[in-house]
């Protein structure tokens, strides 16, 4: 018995220790990012069901996280807000499985902004007609 005890102590230990040594912050360079062009995500970030989903099946978000996105699911501007919110809080693991949600979530757009290779400007863009097609068809069943 005391050795089970010690045994899970000691692995308790290594697991603080390896927590400890993990990067838990988003870079000052990404949320710089997020900051400067935060109009443009804002206006072109869909946070639809498909993304939550995702960033909750991969451990990016909690369900009460996800639960305080979907409570603004009526006002998208207000919706992505919330997540961005969230995103600036993120390790650089969970920021990469979010741009990862995005791609897989049809919006290369996004990705690039946040990603660094395109300043972000209030222009439309190719997929802002896919989302709003999915916002009014959201918007129908509500």
């Amino acid at each position: 018995m005391i050795h089970t005890i010690l045994d899970d102590s000691i692995k308790i230990n290594r697991k603080c220790d390896f927590l400890m040594s993990i990067d838990f912050t988003l870079s000052q360079q990404h949320i710089k990012t997020i900051q400067q062009n935060f109009r443009y995500l804002r206006q072109k970030m869909f946070v639809g069901a498909d993304l939550l989903s995702y960033l909750y099946q991969h451990d990016v978000l909690t369900r009460s996280q996800c639960q305080s996105v979907q409570a603004f699911r009526c006002e998208i501007q207000r919706t992505s807000d919330k997540l961005l919110t969230f995103v600036m809080r993120m390790s650089a693991e969970q920021f990469e499985l979010f741009l990862k949600g995005l791609e897989a979530t049809n919006q290369p757009h996004v990705v690039k902004v946040l990603r660094g290779h395109v300043t972000g400007s209030p222009g439309i863009c190719v997929h802002s007609v896919k989302c709003l097609i999915y916002i009014n068809i959201i918007n129908k069943y509500l």
